[in-house]
């Protein structure tokens, strides 16, 4: 009988990873879930702004890098605005990170450490949300993986071409997502040592000084244009969780630890807080024990440091939030490779077996809670067959008020005067020009009555259930 050979066990498990991590993006994106929210109103912007429009302040309070705008309005205006076309720039992004993760959990980790990565980064289902919508966190994801995948591929050219090609990729990455400067921050600092450290040569200190200059100056452009442009009181407030509260600094080292673990519970949902322990023995193991590749540890950690410093300084959001998907190459990683230097020194204790087992059953969660969602879908409203209802019940002179963003994109081909968001200004004067309305409310309690304020003379006449939304006809007597 021949000998088990585990590295090759685990280099077909890993392979298995990575084609079921494609099958459950597959799987989502082709289902073609209905719009949410931030999604509907992020597609806003690309529908009725131009591309110089996307520099400037975007409608319903949302921040979208210009650059990720720009290259939806462009498919969509080359193709069509339809789901799958709108949603395309994710699907691949997700499909591109995963394989990236997996190359450079092959080439960065032993066996047991790539296969747990590569299982954890395929089967999260925060990065399965991301993969099949509007939005530009695949993006990031992707962008994080591609910077450590590409400085590991070009490790042995010269510093001077390194950076050189760093240089001329970084204004088209910051531009396009925002924790881009997060990323490329933390390459400067992991190449710092490189740039003091005695033999480098003069050329190699001008390119990253380049390098460093094109970063400096492409996120000072983007701040001071898109950004600031982009920032609202009501956006603000909305990741205030995400910033720490100088007010109470006894509390800021145990609120770090704890949004860490926030942090890595939404790479890896459900339960997934414990995998930032393992990420830090990970981190620990890596640096004393792969000492050729701290340059890569470092690559992968000082984004996510970057990231938590600017939270300090009130700046970016630190918290469980699709804002820090960005992180999950980082976790899984790191934690792949905690896990795997844990494991065997807990099973070769008879005693504490149990909590091996218990390890190994803690990172299937993740799975077992992604091929549930992929039988039971994501609960979101119905908007898709709310839109198909009204299409065919509606008259082309009757009129459709709403109160979801989800509207903004299925009802786009309406003319502006025939629809209307119930939250805009100007909601009560449209409303007295209407005959006939139908009114779609989006909400997980449903109403006992009709909860839109209509002026004297209005009937409902019908009403029609969906999933999380009531749609009401009223006609004016």
């Amino acid at each position: 009988m021949k000998p088990i050979d585990d590295a090759l066990i685990h280099t077909k498990l890993l392979r298995w990873c990575v084609v079921l991590g494609l099958v459950l993006r597959c799987w989502h994106y082709f289902r073609c879930p209905s719009v949410w929210m931030d999604e509907g109103a992020m597609l806003s912007n690309v529908i009725n702004l131009d591309y110089h429009g996307h520099l400037g302040p975007l409608l319903l309070d949302q921040a979208t890098p210009p650059l990720y705008l720009m290259l939806l309005r462009f498919l969509s205006t080359v193709f069509n605005d339809g789901i799958l076309v709108v949603r395309s720039v994710s699907f691949v992004s997700s499909c591109c990170a995963l394989l990236l993760v997996s190359s450079l959990a092959r080439h960065l980790l032993v066996p047991l450490a790539a296969t747990i990565a590569v299982l954890l980064f395929a089967v999260s289902d925060s990065l399965l949300f991301h993969a099949c919508e509007a939005k530009p966190y695949s993006s990031d994801v992707c962008l994080a993986a591609f910077v450590g995948w590409l400085f590991f591929r070009i490790r042995n050219w010269s510093m001077t071409y390194q950076f050189l090609l760093a240089a001329f990729l970084a204004p088209w990455m910051i531009w396009f997502s925002f924790p881009a400067c997060f990323v490329l921050g933390g390459c400067l600092v992991a190449q710092l040592p490189r740039f003091v450290q005695r033999g480098t040569s003069v050329g190699s200190r001008a390119a990253y000084l380049f390098f460093a200059s094109t970063v400096a100056v492409s996120f000072y452009l983007l701040f001071i244009g898109p950004i600031r442009a982009q920032s609202t009181d009501e956006l603000r407030l909305y990741w205030v969780d995400g910033f720490t509260n100088w007010s109470k600094p006894i509390e800021v080292p145990l609120w770090s630890i704890l949004q860490a673990g926030e942090v890595a519970r939404y790479v890896s949902p459900p339960w997934g807080n414990a995998f930032v322990l393992f990420a830090v023995w990970g981190a620990i193991y890596w640096f004393r024990k792969q000492k050729d590749q701290r340059m890569m540890l470092y690559l992968l950690v000082m984004p996510v440091v970057a990231a938590w410093v600017a939270s300090l300084l009130g700046r970016y959001p630190f918290m469980a939030a699709r804002v820090m998907a960005f992180a999950a190459p980082a976790i899984v990683l790191l934690a792949g490779a905690g896990i795997a230097d844990i494991l065997p020194r807990i099973w070769a204790r008879k005693l504490f077996r149990f909590w091996a087992v218990v390890i190994v059953l803690y990172v299937m969660i993740p799975l077992g809670y992604s091929v549930y969602v992929a039988i039971v879908p994501w609960y979101r409203p119905a908007s898709d067959q709310v839109t198909e209802y009204l299409f065919t019940q509606r008259q082309p002179e009757e009129a459709i008020l709403y109160n979801h963003w989800d509207y903004e994109y299925y009802l786009r081909k309406l003319p502006m005067e025939q629809r209307k968001l119930s939250t805009d200004a100007n909601t009560p004067e449209w409303i007295s020009k209407q005959k006939v309305m139908w009114l779609i409310y989006v909400n997980s309690v449903r109403p006992t009555q009709c909860p839109f304020e209509l002026p004297e003379g209005f009937e409902v006449t019908h009403i029609a259930e969906f999933r999380m939304t009531t749609v009401y006809h009223a006609v004016r007597r």
